[in-house]
């Protein structure tokens, strides 16, 4: 079982990625895992009010290596009591329970800081790793909804 931590980009971290001061290969996280829009959007979510806590992307970092085996972060919803989380594994990782465990860590934490936070997450009706992953934290399926890009989804609550 590999060992990691997680840790969560601070604000400038994320500046400084957005503006090419430093590059996704430099914090050893695969571009995939990372996107510009992940980071634009957490950055906007900030500039809306919100606090970092909530906005920060978080790694999943090999503990021996410093190589991002993972990324995970927080969404905002309609409901200011809901949070949507999002996450993913590098593809080399998969099938190790890096997600199951990030997500434990993540969802932790969260607890800690606001026990009164929800949370919710989306997954494709036939990805069954991602649905494995909800299940193990406490996540049950409550809907189904039809997104423009990613076709039918399955909703789920905790």
């Amino acid at each position: 079982m590999i060992k990691f931590i997680m840790k969560s980009l601070c604000l400038h971290d994320v500046h400084s990625l957005l503006q090419a001061k430093i590059l996704l290969s430099q914090i050893n996280c695969a571009e995939y895992l990372l996107p510009h829009v992940v980071l634009q959007a957490a950055l906007d979510l900030h500039t809306r009010g919100t606090n970092w806590f909530w906005c920060a992307p978080r790694l999943f970092i090999d503990d021996i290596t410093g190589q991002t085996l993972g990324t995970a972060s927080f969404l905002p919803t309609n409901d200011s009591s809901v949070l949507e989380i999002g996450y993913g594994t590098a593809t080399e990782f998969q099938g190790m329970g890096i997600a199951s465990r990030g997500v434990a860590l993540m969802l932790a934490e969260a607890q800690a800081h606001d026990s009164a936070m929800r949370y919710m997450a989306k997954t494709a009706t036939n990805n069954r790793a991602s649905q494995r992953v909800l299940e193990k934290n406490g996540f049950t399926p409550c809907g189904k909804t039809i997104d423009p890009e990613d076709g039918e989804l399955v909703l789920w609550s905790r």
